[in-house]
């Protein structure tokens, strides 16, 4: 049991889940290569660079293109979708750490006071 797990998993869920009709975009274009050894190339290149992707693959990638949305990320960092875990289970999983803490620390302190 981690209480690191389901707190993690449920910012990541309210942050980026979102309805489908309504898609926010969290990497545009040239950004996607930054973090990237093509980082530190200038913006003009990234551009180019993207037209010749666009020219390669056969499809249009414009420095607007849309790269990155909420279930990319939460796919990424989860490795699962929206559908599979619900927002309502992480809240129940910490509810029981809390729980088996407070069931814990209550019998830790209880066997103190033992007759010897």
């Amino acid at each position: 049991m981690s209480t690191f797990k389901y707190p993690c998993e449920g910012i990541l869920q309210k942050e980026f889940d979102e309805p489908v009709p309504v898609v926010r975009c969290f990497v545009r274009g040239v950004e996607m290569f930054d973090n990237t050894p093509l980082g530190a190339v200038p913006g003009s290149m990234k551009v180019k660079l993207l037209e010749t992707l666009s020219k390669t693959l056969g499809m249009r990638i414009t420095s607007s293109t849309c790269w990155t949305t909420g279930q990319d990320i939460l796919a990424q960092q989860g490795g699962y979708s929206v559908e599979q875990v619900e927002l309502l289970d992480n809240d129940y999983g910490l509810g029981v750490i809390c729980l088996g803490s407070c069931v814990y620390l209550s019998l830790l302190i209880g066997s103190k006071n033992k007759r010897r």
